[in-house]
């Protein structure tokens, strides 16, 4: 049940990216280059830092990390770009103050210059809803998301980046480990 929920969490943040990968930005905008590392540390610290400014306090954790691949400008040609993207889990924040924390994340970002893309917000207690916005001035992008059982789960997501250098090949079948018994 928790495996579905972190993938319902991380499809949900996949399947509303606001904006993909690309030059189209909002107007007066300019979207900064980061490296991969920036944008991991500056996805972590703009949750940690969203996050704080609740009350109750939340305690996080982790529901998943990982990057999403950018594809060309007509999403037909691969690129060597990702965005990179983490979602928490808010525990300890009872169902009943999920209004205020929508309040107090809506504040944080209207200091902080982001603009809402997305607010589907539904009152009947089952119901699952989606707060989504994004930064003018780094194009990074932040969610909260309301489960069926009321929980919240806070992610956000890097513009793209140029994918990390991994190795190539890590398969060699030349090698053949051998044991050694005493």
């Amino acid at each position: 049940m928790v495996v579905k929920a972190v993938a319902r969490v991380l499809a949900i943040t996949a399947l509303t990216t606001v904006a993909a990968c690309g030059p189209a930005q909002d107007a007066g905008t300019v979207t900064p280059s980061y490296t991969y590392a920036e944008a991991v540390k500056t996805v972590d610290d703009s949750l940690r830092d969203a996050a704080r400014r609740f009350t109750p306090k939340p305690e996080l954790r982790i529901a998943g990390a990982g990057e999403v691949t950018c594809a060309g400008p007509n999403d037909d040609k691969p690129t060597d770009q990702v965005m990179y993207e983490r979602a928490y889990w808010l525990r300890k924040i009872p169902s009943a103050q999920n209004s205020n924390i929508v309040n107090q994340l809506k504040r944080y970002w209207q200091d902080n210059d982001y603009v809402i893309r997305i607010e589907e917000l539904y009152s009947h207690p089952k119901a699952t809803w989606t707060l989504a916005a994004r930064s003018r001035a780094t194009g990074f992008k932040m969610k909260l998301t309301r489960s069926t059982t009321g929980e919240l789960s806070l992610s956000a997501q890097s513009p793209c980046v140029k994918e990390p250098e991994r190795p190539k090949n890590l398969y060699n079948p030349s090698f053949s480990p051998s044991i050694h018994r005493s």
